[in-house]
């Protein structure tokens, strides 16, 4: 709501929407017969200018008047108010125009993404917006519980009309809690108070290197499936190591129901877009886990899992949200399937390399930031449990296209 009226108080502009950066109003209507225009800019109000229906005493609350402020009547002579916090009072003639005019804007200027444990800069900047000087000041900044920020206030000298000055502070945000925004506060006080927020994107955990392989798994033979992917996610075998030479490289690991791969706990990082891909042979019945890496129970805010319904089809949950693929998957053969997910949160199932069924998660990405066993053939409790066997299996950190599709083992070994 642009303007209130409480007790007798015109509030202008109280609170504006963050996407409303600059804009105007007039000709609003507040009680006690008052007509109100008003302007705003960089988020912050710049004038006001309200024009009473009778004579008598007038208040009128906004943001900026516990900060640098001029007064004056439609013919430009100063008005003296009385001030109470953010609310200023004078006697007001009937059918005259008053204009509160903001001398001083406080901007908060951060990246727009910040990232736990990553330091990064914040710079409050004090500009004298009219003809009239802004005295000196003090600035400090307001951080989440667990941010740190240095130093912990910064002095400001005055500032010359039409100039600004800057304080600038190192933030430092704390670890990671799944939070994914974060606000910061900027406090200006001395002779005269101004504010000024920000609001940040906030990563919960450091990504991946964009269209890195995350794991690729030969089984070949033993209990122990290397990741040649490089980054140590080497899986063991639990249950019977056994091999099956109708696979595509003639050693896919048997999955008898008891068998299943692991690895110890990992983490895939923040992906904002993956394809997960195997050669895999589908049997049982029930819900059958292929890639899990997520805690049970998970609406997916935290981890990722795909697995095979009870009716045969395929299910997502991650990027926050549980997605059912309306494709029947072929069973009792080796089939080529591949999932795909991009930025924008849509899902996308490639068997043998033909595109089968579509659904959409969030655009969040997924959110691999806590240490868990990344498994294939079981949840991480050890049960739902997919039999048949798989043969090379992958994750990538980028969405493949309908082209590169068939071409995954490639990109990925």
């Amino acid at each position: 709501m642009l303007v209130q009226s409480q007790n007798d108080v015109v509030r202008v502009l109280p609170a504006l929407p963050s996407a409303w950066r600059d804009g105007s109003v007039s000709g609003l209507r507040a009680r006690g017969d008052v007509t109100v225009d008003a302007t705003w800019k960089d988020g912050a109000p710049d004038t006001v200018t309200v024009r009473p229906g009778r004579t008598g005493p007038i208040k009128v609350a906004s943001p900026f008047v516990a900060g640098r402020y001029r007064v004056f009547d439609e013919r430009g002579h100063e008005v003296g108010p009385r001030r109470d916090g953010d609310t200023l009072s004078w006697n007001a003639r009937a059918g005259k125009a008053y204009t509160i005019q903001n001398e001083a804007a406080v901007a908060l200027k951060t990246p727009a993404t910040a990232r736990p444990g990553t330091p990064f800069e914040a710079q409050v900047t004090v500009t004298a917006t009219r003809r009239r000087s802004v005295p000196a000041s003090d600035v400090a900044l307001a951080v989440p519980q667990g941010w740190t920020v240095e130093p912990a206030t910064r002095h400001l000298p005055g500032v010359a009309p039409g100039r600004s000055r800057t304080a600038a502070f190192t933030v430092t945000p704390g670890p990671a809690d799944g939070s994914r925004r974060a606000v910061l506060s900027a406090a200006v006080t001395g002779s005269w108070q101004g504010a000024a927020t920000a609001v940040l994107a906030l990563e919960p955990c450091a990504p991946p290197p964009a269209g890195s392989v995350l794991v690729a798994w030969d089984p070949k033979e033993g209990g122990t499936v290397a990741d040649t992917s490089g980054n140590g996610r080497h899986a063991t075998v639990t249950g019977t190591a056994a091999y099956d030479a109708t696979a595509p490289t003639g050693s896919g690991l048997t999955l008898d129901g008891d068998t299943y791969l692991t690895t110890a706990g990992t983490t895939l990082g923040l992906v904002r877009e993956a394809t997960f891909a195997a050669e895999v042979k589908i049997a049982g019945s029930g819900y059958r886990r292929l890639f899990d890496s997520q805690r049970s129970g998970d609406p997916g805010t935290d981890g990722v899992l795909i697995d095979v319904t009870p009716a045969g089809t395929l299910r997502f949950i991650g990027a926050g949200a549980n997605v059912g693929l309306n494709t029947t998957l072929p069973t009792g053969r080796w089939i080529d399937l591949v999932v795909t997910l991009d930025r924008s949160g849509a899902i996308t199932v490639y068997v043998d390399g033909e595109r089968k069924a579509t659904g959409q998660a969030t655009s969040d990405g997924i959110t691999g930031c806590t240490a868990r066993p990344l498994r294939f053939g079981a949840d991480q409790g050890g049960g739902q449990r997919l039999t048949g066997a798989v043969d090379r299996a992958a994750i990538l950190a980028r969405a493949l296209t309908a082209g590169e599709v068939p071409n995954w083992r490639r990109l990925a070994f």
